[in-house]
């Protein structure tokens, strides 16, 4: 299995869990976070586990815009700061956004991003202490993810959003009125993804 095709599984499972795009960067903050503290505690089997979720959900936004990392770019860092890797972080949160032209007025190339893509991930490895390929960190977490989709996925009854009124505008007609359902963005977010996963 590819790296592209490995992406590819679990972006499916994504779209089952209807987990989008602004979902994976605010993930990828967040486990970057969990990670520095695991460090900071010392927790290596932790530390290992939030290393593997950060990897996987920036290759999961850099595939969402268009890019896929070279593996053999992503050479581990012999040591790297804290603050360092924050700074990549920033860098690569900042030239996602520009290329989704989204709160950014910068100019990114698709190749700079691939390349702060690259350096992002070969920090994150230096600090996990895997010897797991992507590949094989994707594997993992999507065997993972496969488990778990229920417990991420809303749980919203579309009918509920659907009102019906008998005999308007006349008898026998049964009007079905779904205006309540799209004036609830969250539910059109929903419909949306269980289109798309039935589309698929």
């Amino acid at each position: 299995m590819t790296l592209t095709n490995a992406i590819q599984s679990y972006k499916q499972l994504e779209l089952l869990a209807h987990v989008d795009l602004n979902d994976v960067i605010i993930k990828v903050s967040q486990e970057l976070l969990e990670m520095l503290e695991a460090k900071a505690n010392n927790a290596l089997e932790e530390l290992e586990k939030e290393t593997a979720d950060t990897i996987v959900n920036i290759l999961s936004a850099s595939n969402e815009v268009g890019i896929t990392p070279n593996e053999e770019k992503i050479i581990k860092k012999s040591e790297v700061s804290d603050s360092a890797l924050l700074m990549t972080m920033k860098q690569w949160l900042q030239s996602v956004q520009a290329i989704r032209q989204r709160y950014s007025r910068d100019k990114v190339s698709r190749e700079e991003l691939t390349t702060v893509t690259e350096e992002f991930l070969s920090q994150i490895l230096s600090y996990g202490n895997t010897q797991k390929s992507l590949e094989e960190i994707l594997q993992h977490n999507t065997e993972k993810f496969s488990q778990r989709i229920e417990e991420y996925k809303p749980h919203i009854d579309l009918k509920s959003f659907i009102h019906e009124y008998p005999d308007f505008p006349k008898p026998p007609v049964l009007f079905k009125d779904i205006s309540p359902l799209l004036r609830s963005p969250e539910v059109m977010k929903y419909l949306c993804f269980e289109l798309a996963a039935k589309a698929k």
